[in-house]
């Protein structure tokens, strides 16, 4: 999240959310999207890095939401 520019906001059972600059709402949503894409890439690898304690990878979901 910090990497892609925004910051952690809340932590909600097993949710995170993100806040973005929300005065450029192009580079927000470019920020959520590389944030996800980010969040992927190190889920694959943490999966690779368990695949021998693991007997299935570990699956996610993003959603992301722009409110106004």
């Amino acid at each position: 999240m910090i990497e892609s520019g925004g910051r952690p906001n809340q932590f909600v059972a097993t949710a995170c959310w993100r806040c973005s600059d929300l005065r450029n709402r192009r580079d927000a949503c470019r920020q959520a999207l590389r944030a996800a894409a980010m969040i992927a890439a190190n889920v694959d690898e943490l999966n690779r890095f368990l695949s021998h304690d693991l007997r299935e990878p570990i699956r996610f979901g993003v959603g992301i939401h722009a409110a106004k």
